[in-house]
């Protein structure tokens, strides 16, 4: 079963942050905004390709198109449309073409391009010294072997942006990736240090302990946060339950999310584990199409994942293998998707 992601571990904190407004912003520019920070990323899509169509902004349109499509999990597609907006910008507009070099340097890295990610990396940083090319550039290099040097591009990262708990749990999740999860354990001690008494420092402390395996300090941290309708532990805190077998209690996290949050493909996710985990498929697939029917990006890969899983368990596997052929092509650098549909393929 594919767990609820926590952490989008292979994309930077930018990767999906909202537009740069420029003078000549129009109105399909303006709707596609308007939808990436909604999370419809087939809906922005549109807008922006008609921004292109009637002459628009160009770079700001490319912008939004690439920005779509890795929101799509299409990375391809969008170090093209990121490659277009460089070649439209002018050279005035260092900060922009800056920003259009994260996007293309986070998509390169997504689509296992590693080598044109470090190239990207190392303009970005020859104008600026940038976290996040630092980060992606040690990403690439311990994809390729090279530990020392990765750990050093590691180390200038967090020195740049020492309070940032996401950078430390991205790279601790590379490491373990790697099966070197000994080797990071600076890295979390680091974030650990951050201290602050706030939901949020309470949330992040407890998603570093999850991580860890400490699920008893995960839940102490969660759930301190959690009375505070703070959305992102609460639904942590759902998922440290299922994994400790305490499905009442996920359960109930998840209703109180849905009262003071409201409905979200990620609650409905949480759900649908939850009646997973009971070997109630039906009703997880009821949950998933809640989730589905809110027609939201964020969340829907997950989603749709786990619809596979229901249908196999369910011993449906021509309806498990049609659904994992439609999500391989919806998401095709996902090798989990990928091992699903392969294995479906033999039933």
């Amino acid at each position: 079963m594919k767990k609820w992601k926590i952490v989008l571990i292979l994309v930077c904190s930018f990767a999906l942050s909202g537009c740069t407004k420029t003078p000549k912003s129009t109105e399909n520019i303006d709707q596609g905004n308007s939808s990436l920070g909604k999370g419809y990323y087939e809906e922005a899509l549109g807008s922006f390709q008609t921004a292109l169509n009637e002459q628009e902004d160009l770079t700001q349109a490319y912008r939004g198109e690439g920005i779509a499509y890795m929101g799509m999990g299409n990375y391809a597609e969008a170090v093209t449309s990121f490659t277009n907006a460089l070649n439209a910008a002018k050279p005035s507009q260092t900060e922009l073409i800056q920003d259009l070099r994260l996007y293309k340097a986070s998509a390169q890295y997504q689509m296992g391009e590693y080598e044109g990610c470090k190239v990207t990396c190392t303009e970005l940083l020859a104008v600026e010294e940038l976290y996040e090319a630092y980060y992606l550039r040690g990403a690439c290099k311990m994809e390729e072997g090279q530990e020392q040097e990765a750990e050093a591009d590691f180390d200038q990262a967090v020195s740049l942006n020492p309070q940032d708990y996401n950078l430390y749990l991205n790279i601790y999740e590379i490491y373990k990736e790697k099966n070197l999860s000994s080797d990071a354990g600076k890295y979390l001690e680091q974030a650990l240090a951050i201290g602050g008494s706030e939901a949020e420092d309470l949330y992040q402390r407890g998603r570093i302990y999850y991580y860890l395996g400490n699920y008893e300090k995960a839940k102490e941290q969660l759930s301190g946060a959690a009375v505070q309708s703070h959305g992102p532990a609460i639904l942590l805190l759902s998922q440290v339950n299922i994994e400790t077998n305490d499905m009442e209690s996920a359960q109930t996290l998840a209703q109180q999310y849905l009262t003071e949050i409201g409905e979200t493909p990620h609650v409905y996710n949480v759900m649908a584990l939850v009646y997973m985990a009971q070997e109630n498929y039906d009703a997880a697939l009821e949950q998933i199409n809640k989730g589905l029917a809110l027609g939201m990006e964020d969340g829907k890969q997950d989603l749709l994942f786990n619809e596979i899983v229901a249908y196999e368990k369910k011993l449906d596997f021509q309806t498990a293998k049609a659904k994992a052929e439609a999500y391989v092509a919806l998401y095709p650098s996902d090798e989990q998707g990928q091992k699903e549909y392969e294995f479906l393929s033999t039933r």
